[in-house]
């Protein structure tokens, strides 16, 4: 005789196994995109981040026009471009870091991205140099960004990949 679990009852099968029934805590839960989450405040916890709407109109207008093979070696950016609008972004993005995570934070950050290869030790440095233009702020640091920044950092990445 073949047991299918699937034919039992949950809260049934968790008695039988010495576990407590969920029914009165899958109410505090909260249903997001197909999935029961604890609450709202847990997709974090999971790495899981939607990007916010600022952050995905920043990606998609980052993102336009850029090329696949442009990053399809690391490191990524190997030079920062010339030129009054590369300038800019990279104002942009560094304006983005140090509001997100505080001034030293950015600075973790640009380590963090040149240590997985997404810039070279030399523009890391050319960024460090630059954070002098930006205003000074304070922050909870690197912590403070998510994986939803770290994507929008990757289109700052390969948006200037695209200007060189």
């Amino acid at each position: 005789m073949e047991i299918d679990p699937v034919n039992y009852d949950v809260d049934e099968l968790r008695e039988l196994f010495g576990g407590d029934s969920p029914a009165g805590r899958l109410e505090a839960h909260t249903e997001e995109d197909g999935f029961l989450w604890p609450s709202k405040s847990q997709h974090w916890a999971l790495g899981i981040e939607d990007p916010t709407a600022e952050q995905h109109k920043w990606l998609l207008k980052l993102l336009d026009g850029a090329d696949r093979s442009t990053v399809e070696s690391k490191p990524y950016l190997q030079a920062i471009p010339e030129g009054e609008s590369a300038r800019g972004l990279v104002l942009d993005w560094l304006e983005f870091l140090a509001e997100t995570a505080g001034s030293w934070g950015a600075i973790d950050a640009l380590s963090r991205y040149r240590e997985i290869g997404w810039v070279t030790p030399a523009v890391e440095q050319d960024l460090r140099d630059h954070m002098l233009g930006v205003r000074w702020r304070d922050g909870d640091g690197y912590e403070a960004l998510d994986t939803a920044d770290h994507l929008l950092s990757f289109a700052y990445v390969v948006k200037l990949v695209t200007l060189a």
